[in-house]
């Protein structure tokens, strides 16, 4: 009896760490990361959104992109489908749009709730390059252009920080 209570202990004690060890292995390399005040996270602190996670939330819009033109097919993740994942703190009200160069610009949590905000990583249906902003800028549709200006639009976006 003892022997076979000994046993399911290791068992389950192996299934949980590699469980721990399947979760961890999951997520692949970032290509978005979200920090600062969230309460689901998958990688330490923080939350990447790797190619499999892009895949599983995109959606596709036609956005009339100031830099780029009209009519432009653009797909990836709204910052509001990230916002319902990531869950930030109910102190939190702006989301700061990082790119690799160091530049920022600021959306309120509100607007990106209620307005569509892509972070977009694909072109007609093709990975977003690095000539066009790649892996992933932020484009706003037409509603939100009414409100955040030009400037507002970044390519090589790395990071969302919430604040």
């Amino acid at each position: 009896m003892r022997k076979s209570i000994f046993v399911l202990i290791i068992v389950l004690l192996t299934a949980g760490m590699l469980a721990g060890c399947a979760q961890e292995g999951e997520v692949g390399d970032a290509i978005l990361t979200i920090t600062g005040d969230i309460k689901t996270t998958n990688s330490g602190d923080n939350y990447v959104f790797d190619e499999a996670r892009f895949e599983e939330h995109k959606v596709e819009l036609v956005i009339d992109d100031v830099w780029m033109g009209e009519g432009q097919e653009y797909a990836g993740i709204l910052l509001s489908e990230i916002i319902d994942i990531v869950k930030p703190g109910s102190d939190a009200t702006i989301i700061s749009v990082i790119a690799v160069d160091g530049k920022s610009a600021e959306v309120a949590i509100e607007d990106a709730k209620n307005m569509d905000i892509l972070m977009v990583h694909y072109l007609s249906g093709a990975l977003l390059g690095d000539d066009l902003g790649g892996p992933v800028k932020i484009a706003f549709g037409a509603d939100a252009q009414e409100v955040y200006p030009d400037d507002s639009w970044m390519w090589w976006v790395a990071e969302l920080k919430f604040k």
